[in-house]
């Protein structure tokens, strides 16, 4: 899949087809990739966040996302650990 230069392209691409996992460069263009990662983080996508870009002088977080509590990040991780059903 991709590569995309918008989050519009990005975001019609997930919708043709969900991926797997995502690589996104934090910015596109004059654009920041938050839109892209909140559609991935709502779909259970797993992503990782890189860029070859300098921040601009104006530096601020280019994406917040929402996060799980402690305890459901250790009920999230202690349920993958159970083995499959026979």
């Amino acid at each position: 899949m991709g590569p995309v230069s918008s989050n519009e392209d990005a975001l019609d691409l997930i919708d043709q087809d969900k991926p797997d996992f995502a690589v996104l460069d934090v910015y596109l263009g004059a654009e920041t990739v938050t839109p892209v990662a909140l559609e991935l983080q709502r779909l259970k996508v797993p992503f990782v966040l890189a860029s070859a870009s300098s921040p601009p002088t104006s530096w601020r977080p280019a994406l917040s996302l929402p996060t799980q509590s402690t305890s459901e990040n250790r009920q999230d991780r202690a349920s993958s650990l159970r083995p499959f059903a026979s």
